[in-house]
């Protein structure tokens, strides 16, 4: 922003003026069209991650996780989306976590539009051993996936 106000008030430059309020709409439209560059999908076109998705009459946070719920029920696998928040907690960070599937037989499901980082199959392991059940990490579209699975690590004390 500081940079779109220098540009702007640069006595030569041709986007500077006297006039306060051009300078400020100036300014604000720079740094609109700023802002929406780096939001844009960096992949040729866009990707499918975060693209809110209808499916089902359910909001999906992605098409991946919309395609996933197809398949499911193509597979004829009942499952729930986004059922229940968990609190985990790493090196005194508190953090919540929200599965994006929780299946008919017990078993929880991430699904990512690619490779999962290492913060992220942590969340799933301590997934699996706070509630004792597996959990499963979907990378990619029905397919054209990786699967990574996370058993209890220790039995749950109830």
């Amino acid at each position: 922003m500081i940079l779109v106000a220098v540009v702007t008030s640069i006595s030569g430059s041709p986007l500077a003026t006297d006039n306060l309020l051009v300078n400020l709409t100036v300014t604000l439209v720079l740094l609109w069209l700023i802002v929406r560059w780096v939001q844009a999908p960096q992949c040729g076109g866009g990707t499918a991650a975060g693209t809110p998705t209808a499916y089902r009459d359910v909001i999906f946070r992605s098409a991946t996780e919309a395609a996933w719920a197809e398949r499911f029920d193509r597979d004829g696998v009942q499952w729930r989306y986004e059922p229940t928040w968990f609190k985990l907690r790493r090196n005194g960070r508190r953090m919540g976590y929200l599965p994006d599937f929780e299946l008919a037989d017990g078993s929880f499901v991430e699904i990512k539009g690619t490779a999962p980082t290492e913060e992220e199959q942590w969340k799933c392991q301590q997934l699996a051993d706070i509630t004792g059940r597996e959990v499963k990490l979907l990378a990619g579209w029905p397919g054209r996936h990786s699967v990574y699975r996370f058993e209890p690590a220790r039995q749950r004390i109830s």
